[in-house]
């Protein structure tokens, strides 16, 4: 099973994702997320709107801390790369890069934060495998 590995700092777990629009795969660009389980769906910042010219598809309403508000949906096709390191010998590994991708899902509209534009909800993360250890943290898929 392919996994991203990495390290929790100041109680996060943050990673690089690859955003493209759900209906143009041609435009992408990398950010960082930050893996909230607290979150029902996966939110993107107006940087991350901007920058791939995304169109909202619908409002609904979103209840955070601050109470419910309707914000902006939008289509995401979303990307972690990962590397995995496979045996092609004895004794001699070889690095490969992969994907694990989600294609079309939703993705409501959040505030900048610092250190992150991206948030990893659960209609995410219910499809992998997500755990940590200590200060290190692992997400598979």
């Amino acid at each position: 099973m392919p996994s991203y590995n990495g390290e929790i700092v100041n109680r996060q777990a943050i990673i690089n994702v690859i955003i493209t629009p759900a209906d143009n795969t041609r435009k992408q660009t990398s950010w960082k997320a930050l893996i909230d389980t607290g979150a029902t769906v996966c939110g993107i910042s107006a940087a991350v709107i901007n920058s791939l010219s995304l169109h909202p598809k619908t409002q609904k309403p979103v209840v955070g801390i601050a109470g419910s508000r309707a914000t902006n949906i939008y289509r995401i096709n979303l990307h972690i790369p990962i590397t995995t390191n496979t045996l092609v010998g004895p004794n001699q590994l070889a690095q490969q890069s992969s994907l694990l991708s989600q294609h079309n899902i939703e993705a409501s509209e959040i505030a900048a934060q610092p250190g992150f534009d991206v948030l990893l909800g659960m209609n995410t993360l219910e499809h992998c495998v997500f755990f940590i250890s200590g200060n290190r943290f692992t997400i598979a898929y």
